[in-house]
């Protein structure tokens, strides 16, 4: 069938740019999103959609084609960030420290607004779209947990896609990327344990300071001298804490760190050379150190197939000049790939950049900004996707 998704998304725009702002208005950070699961559970029921919760606060639509036909599935994620919003709008948050400053509003005002246009023809639409609302992406992810509560399920899904705010990325444009597009992402934390002395005596101790220093700096070998110089690593020790008195060696340092590399050959490696250095640098200083891995996302891998698809959906919503094709990855960390570890799919960039409002500032910046014309466009980019994939 063929619609023009834009137009129609324009005709809704006053709508969507309300629903966005009054999540952007009320900020909810991981497993705490009950005012924004409530309002997306209203907007699909009223129109006409199917809804499931699951994990408290995640939910799940469902729009049933009237003709029969393979299930599509997008992805948005709802948690805000503990961060204090400094943009002085109207409708700026009203939590204290709590800000969406990472574009999930944006995200789920277009996935809902896909939603709505895509109801107004379910009479044309052959198969089925699924809608996953999803909370906790930027602490510990709720994607995983939602395909082990059947998200993928009943009907089954056959393919999924995502987006998300590019603060890089003109309005008006849409990247897609080939291939790896986010990192993997996993997070260390190690205690050293020195031996507490006098600071005037520390030949009496074992100084879990020293010892700490010497492993933030022997790790970052990693990436320069023991992972392909070609294939992006990035080693970075976020938490150092130690001691209490100038005059007191401690016992024991914790250090807390994060590495980001792409495929799963050079994350297994850098998973066995991180707790190897940190234990060669304690033991040969007289420290024993405990060292704990939080394995984290499994970063993004697209489909060409599915990218291809986006790619010319994006086309079609907005001409030649609307599509940008990113050539390298993002050390960025996104727990959608989980969604396509074994099913097709893709991930796209939606840009909101605009200078002449301000719209400038990176992702997490308690100034951070978006052009609000991109919400029609990426639910018009989101519909067009669905019906391309339905009716391939």
């Amino acid at each position: 069938m063929k619609i023009d998704f834009l137009r129609e998304a324009r005709g809704i725009q006053q709508e969507l740019l309300e629903i966005r702002r009054r999540l952007h208005a009320h900020p909810e950070t991981g497993n705490q999103e009950f005012f924004t699961s409530r309002l997306i559970q209203e907007f699909l029921r009223e129109n006409g959609i199917e809804v499931e919760t699951m994990l408290e606060t995640a939910v799940v639509g469902t729009l049933r084609g009237a003709l029969p036909g393979r299930t599509v599935a997008f992805r948005s994620d709802m948690d805000a960030l503990p961060v204090q919003e400094l943009t002085g709008l109207p409708y700026a948050s009203c939590q204290e420290g709590k800000m969406h400053a990472c574009g999930h509003d944006v995200h789920m005002a277009a996935l809902l607004g896909a939603a709505k246009l895509l109801a107004r023809h379910r009479d044309q639409l052959r198969g089925n779209v699924k809608f996953f609302f999803e909370p906790d992406e930027e602490a510990w992810g709720g994607a995983r947990r939602m395909m082990e509560a059947g998200c993928m399920e009943n009907p089954h899904v056959d393919a999924v896609f995502g987006a998300h705010v590019d603060p890089n990325l003109p309005v008006g444009k849409v990247a897609v990327k080939y291939g790896n597009f986010y990192a993997t992402s996993d997070i260390f934390t190690a205690v050293i344990h020195g031996v507490s002395s006098h600071g005037a005596e520390p030949h009496n101790g074992i100084d879990p300071v020293v010892v700490g220093a010497q492993v933030v700096l022997a790790l970052q070998t990693i990436p320069s001298r023991r992972m392909p110089p070609a294939e992006p690593c990035v080693l970075t020790i976020g938490e150092f804490h130690c001691g209490n008195r100038f005059s007191i060696i401690s016992a024991d340092a914790k250090l807390v760190g994060q590495y980001r590399v792409f495929g799963t050959k050079n994350r297994e490696k850098i998973n066995r050379l991180v707790p190897e250095i940190i234990r060669g640098v304690a033991e040969a200083n007289g420290a024993s150190v405990d060292i704990d891995i939080a394995y984290g996302y499994s970063g993004i891998v697209n489909h060409d197939g599915a990218t291809d698809l986006a790619a010319e959906a994006v086309k079609e919503v907005l001409g030649e000049e609307g599509l940008v094709v990113y050539r390298e990855p993002t050390m960025l960390t996104e727990d959608f790939g989980y969604f396509i570890e074994n099913t097709p799919g893709s991930f796209y960039h939606i840009g909101v950049r605009n200078p002449e409002i301000g719209a400038v500032h990176p992702l997490h910046s308690g100034k951070f900004l978006v052009d609000e014309a991109a919400v029609a466009m990426a639910a018009a980019v989101h519909a067009q996707v669905a019906v391309s994939f339905l009716e391939k």
